[in-house]
Order: structure tokens, then sequence, then C-alpha cells
């Protein structure tokens, strides 16, 4: 068995794809795909180019976010450790 590490390493870890396999996440992920469909029936075919530049815009600035979030998560959770490791009893 390999270590969290080596697993991390070689992308046996990988949160995004274990979110995504979650039943809320394809309810919630069907939810937005139908949404969007009803509001692009109901807005005129010239501005369906606009609407999903502005929607791949959000995705880009949702991925940001997202990275940002867990590399400042993983940060937390390494200092954490640390302050366990080097921990003394009073």
């Amino acid at each position: 068995m390999r270590s969290v590490i080596e697993e991390f390493y070689h992308g046996g870890i990988d949160p995004g794809i274990c979110a995504a396999a979650t039943d809320t996440y394809k309810k919630m992920s069907g939810e937005v795909t139908d949404l969007t469909q009803r509001f692009l029936s109901k807005l005129p075919v010239e501005y369906h180019d606009e609407f999903d530049f502005i929607m791949n815009k959000q995705l880009d600035v949702s991925a940001y976010l997202e990275q940002q979030q867990f590399s400042i998560g993983f940060c937390l959770g390494a200092r954490l450790l640390l302050e366990v490791v080097h921990y003394e009893t009073p």
C-alpha cells in the first residue's frame, strides 16, 4: 500500500473527482444544466454566445478560487500538523 504522499504524487488522490462522484453533486449539476437550458430557450439566439462567454468566465473564476482555497487549506493542515508534532505538554 502506498503512503498518502505517494498516492497524492501519482494522482491517486483528487478531491475534485471525489466530490464530483457524489449523488449530491450529480443532482445539483443536473439542476444547473436544466435551469441554464430553460434560460437559454427564453434568451434571443443572438445573445447565446455572449451568455456562454460570461458563464465560461464565471467558471474560470470559480476554478481559480477553488484552487486557492485548496492551497490555503493544505497549508493550514500542514501548519496544524507541525504544531501538533512540536507540542510540548505543560
